[in-house]
């Protein structure tokens, strides 16, 4: 059982994914079972799934507007790119 405070569901058409907006766990499920769940080190914001089974998933990340990674059908990580930084406010850090 998934304990997720905000579950989201995203299908594709051999997987599904389920992951926590706002948490940090992503979990892909294959026909009948579990077959990766991945722990993200800032909270998930959205995530989004190609038909060969590619997974962007957006996260918001500290000192950046967001991050995206992109985890390939096999759930390595290909690619990471981050937004520019938050503008700078005097006095506030």
């Amino acid at each position: 059982q998934l304990k997720y405070s905000s579950p989201q569901l995203m299908t594709g058409d051999k997987r599904i994914i389920a992951y926590d907006k706002g948490g940090n766990e992503i979990s892909i499920f294959g026909s009948y079972a579990l077959l990766k769940q991945i722990t993200e080190e800032y909270p998930v914001t959205w995530c989004n799934m190609n038909r060969q089974g590619d997974l962007l998933v957006l996260l918001s990340e500290p000192g950046y507007r967001g991050s995206v990674k992109l985890y390939s059908e096999d759930s390595k990580q290909q690619f990471q790119w981050y937004s520019s930084e938050l503008p700078r406010v005097p006095g506030v850090k």
